[in-house]
């Protein structure tokens, strides 16, 4: 069926070169093309389109697609070409999505500021519509629009650590910690806080994970943070603390479990949705006392440590 819709297209095409939509049937079959793989065939008409006719209204559909071939071909440079013709109109539907594409191309190019310019662009871009849609009719985003400004802000914590790895004194766990706040007071910032703390466990970086969880818990304790993630983050310190077998820190984490959920209960707080988590018995050999901590004894163990 789609070679057939191509063939009447081709068939169009050459016989009415000068037809009035034209350039409509252009775009027509690169898509058809498209959709059957022929990205070389694709391109060729995106690429006619956008030469011949660069004010018709196909033209940005067609530089996001040769953006996407560009993409795939690990061509990132040449991406980000195609979608600077795209921001040049603010107002077209596909703006949003070519920041975004340009965040990760810049990210893939190993150009951090750059990626970190472009996923601020397009977050300030929605804050502005939020903005005025709330003060017009007291509407938010839509589902869709909501749902890629979150993903653009936690994207914003990978791109973040790339910076790290690059430069650890430039992107530091306090820096980060600033930064993520002033991208997003909502309650996504606690998502990207987590996702970051799980970014630094996954590539082992010990210390900032200790770093970061004691930033994070600080703030929540003093009342300056209050994220339902914070707890979440704790226990993945934790977690590979534990994995690590770096007991002294283990017993430390442990106790900052049992304060933060002192924390919340002291204030009537509703429990942090990770607390069922923190229920279960934390079992760490024995290497020091604490009120926080009692001993316990299994029948086939030596003695440890069980939280309570």
């Amino acid at each position: 069926m789609m070679n057939q819709g191509i063939h009447t297209l081709t068939v169009l095409i050459d016989k009415y070169p000068s037809y009035q939509e034209i350039a409509h049937a252009y775009f027509l079959r690169g898509k058809g093309y498209e959709e059957i793989e022929n990205k070389v065939a694709a391109a060729k008409d995106y690429n006619f389109l956008v030469t011949k006719f660069p004010l018709a209204e196909e033209t940005t559909p067609a530089y996001m697609s040769l953006a996407e071939f560009a993409i795939d071909a690990n061509e990132h440079a040449k991406a980000i070409s195609y979608l600077k013709e795209v921001e040049k109109k603010p107002e077209d539907n596909h703006y949003p999505f070519a920041l975004y594409k340009m965040a990760w191309a810049y990210y893939n190019l190993k150009d951090i500021p750059m990626s970190l310019k472009y996923a601020e662009k397009q977050i300030h871009y929605y804050n502005d519509i939020e903005k005025s849609e709330s003060e017009a009719s007291g509407t938010n985003l839509s589902t869709s629009d909501n749902a890629l400004k979150e993903n653009t802000l936690l994207d914003s914590a990978v791109f973040y650590f790339e910076g790290y790895e690059q430069n650890p004194d430039q992107y530091s766990d306090a820096k980060a910690f600033a930064y993520f706040r002033n991208l997003d007071k909502g309650p996504t910032l606690g998502k990207i806080l987590l996702r970051y703390s799980k970014l630094l466990r996954a590539h082992s970086h010990d210390h900032d994970l200790v770093v970061w969880k004691d930033l994070i818990l600080t703030a929540e304790l003093s009342g300056d943070l209050k994220s339902g993630e914070t707890l979440e983050i704790v226990l993945n310190t934790y977690d590979h603390l534990l994995n690590r077998r770096v007991y002294p820190a283990v017993i430390k984490t442990a106790q900052d479990i049992v304060g933060l959920y002192q924390f919340s209960k002291k204030w009537g707080n509703k429990p942090y949705e990770a607390m069922a988590k923190a229920q279960k018995p934390f079992w760490i050999p024995q290497k020091s006392s604490s009120k926080s901590l009692k001993r316990t004894r299994k029948p086939t163990e030596q003695k440890n440590l069980v939280l309570i």
